[in-house]
Order: structure tokens, then C-alpha cells, then sequence
């Protein structure tokens, strides 16, 4: 006998039945000769005798920017698996030939922040002394924050004020004795 098979494979419906035909190609020689059945059936029986398959797709990629390039535009990306029903992965062909029309977006835009260092304003002049005379005496300057720093820029610092301390000038203090008595004069 010469056979060829043809199997019918669907996607799998559990308590449904797969069938497969056989084509006689030649009569057997002898009338006594019987074919054997020419449609054999088995019921569906999922992960042995049939599967379902989905499609799987992984988590985005980092964002890839252009050769040498450190920041800006650039793109990112995600990979599709067909996954059978017992989790073995197959040729992404078998989830098309069963309908599961991927709609998923594999590949988009993505920006990575450029660095932008801290920008501060320039100081402040210095202020007058807090005291005009001893050795308590300070002077302030401030500067204030423009800019923040972003990405792997340079942080801006903590201190944004600056104290110094005034020349030392001796204290005076006038010592005035009572009124004299009122005189005349002539």
C-alpha cells in the first residue's frame, strides 16, 4: 500500500476530536486485500494531542540612541515569542496561521534626558557688617539656585551662603561727667 498523509491540526477544543484522512494511491493487487480505514480519529486532548498558542512579547529595551551619541532621541524596542500551551516556544508562523493577529508594538520612540549640571547665580556683593565696631562682626553673601541638576550632571552644592568675619574696630564709648554749675560770664 502507498499512503499519503494528510493531518488536519487545529487549534485545540478540548473535548473536540482530530481527525486524519489517508488517500488511496493504488489499489491493493489482490481482491483480497482490504485497505485499512481510511479516516482515523482522536479526541483533543490539550498539550498532548493539541495545543493553543499565544503570543508573548518581553519588556521594553532600554532606549538606544545613536552611535556615539549620550542623550536625546532614539529608540527602544521589545521582542515577540510564540508561546504553545505547554510553554514551549515555537516559529511565530504557528500563532499566524492561527489567527492571533498581532497588533503589538514592537518598536517606538524613547528620549534619554540629557545631563544639565546645577546652575547657581553669581554671589551676592558682601552685606555690611552685622556690628560697626568688636570683634562680633560678620558679613553675608548668597547665592541662589538657577538650575537643577538633571540626569548625571553636576549636583548643585548645599552651601549657598557664605559668612565672614568684619575687621576688628575697638568700641568706643564717650564718658560725659554731669553739668557743670551755670556761670556768667562777664
Amino acid at each position: 500500500y502507498v499512503f499519503r498523509v494528510v493531518i488536519v491540526v487545529q487549534q485545540c477544543d478540548p473535548g473536540g476530536a482530530r481527525n486524519r484522512s489517508r488517500l488511496i494511491l493504488r489499489l491493493p493487487a489482490s481482491e483480497k486485500a482490504v485497505c485499512p480505514e481510511l479516516v482515523q480519529s482522536e479526541p483533543c486532548l490539550l498539550n498532548t494531542t493539541c495545543f493553543t498558542y499565544q503570543y508573548r512579547v518581553s519588556d521594553w529595551s532600554t532606549c538606544q540612541l545613536s552611535e556615539g551619541a549620550i542623550c536625546g532621541e532614539g529608540s527602544r524596542s521589545r521582542l515577540l515569542d510564540c508561546v504553545r500551551s505547554d510553554g514551549k516556544t515555537v516559529e511565530l508562523q504557528k500563532c499566524r496561521q492561527f489567527g492571533l493577529i498581532n497588533k503589538l508594538q514592537l518598536l517606538e520612540s524613547c528620549v534619554v534626558d540629557c545631563p544639565v549640571s546645577c546652575i547657581l547665580t553669581d554671589w551676592s556683593p558682601w552685606a555690611d557688617c552685622s556690628h560697626t565696631c568688636g570683634t562680633q562682626g560678620h558679613s553675608v553673601r548668597t547665592r541662589r539656585i538657577l538650575q537643577e541638576a538633571h540626569e548625571e550632571g553636576r549636583p548643585c552644592p548645599s552651601q549657598l551662603t557664605q559668612t565672614k568675619p568684619c575687621p576688628i574696630r575697638p568700641c568706643y564709648m564717650w564718658l560725659l561727667n554731669g553739668w557743670s554749675a551755670c556761670t556768667v560770664e562777664v
